[in-house]
């Protein structure tokens, strides 16, 4: 969420792919977040014009573009840590689509 605010200005939308926590919403500052289901739907996603970060697990993002060959999208963060909801451990991209800021 840090490096997202950081990254980027108040207004820039973010969505979420194969996660999402309200703790995220809560430290984004940022609302609301809108939750993508799939690949197809990442894809899309990257497609729309304008500026837009998507926060998803580095899992998720391979498979999308193993899917959907390079989508125009740039990582502007990555951590790793444990979704304590879960119990997992879980590694965790921002993207932002289009130029990179």
């Amino acid at each position: 969420a840090a490096a997202i605010r950081a990254s980027t200005a108040a207004t820039v939308p973010v969505a979420t792919a194969g996660f999402f926590e309200p703790s995220l919403v809560f430290y984004l500052g940022r609302t609301p977040v809108r939750e993508l289901a799939g690949e197809a739907a990442i894809a899309s996603w990257a497609r729309t014009g304008g500026d837009g970060v998507l926060v998803l697990p580095r899992p998720l993002l391979e498979r999308a573009l193993r899917a959907d060959g390079a989508l125009p999208v740039s990582e502007i963060a990555a951590a790793t840590g444990v979704n304590v909801s879960k119990g997992r451990r879980v590694e965790l991209v921002a993207v932002v689509r289009g130029a990179r800021p």
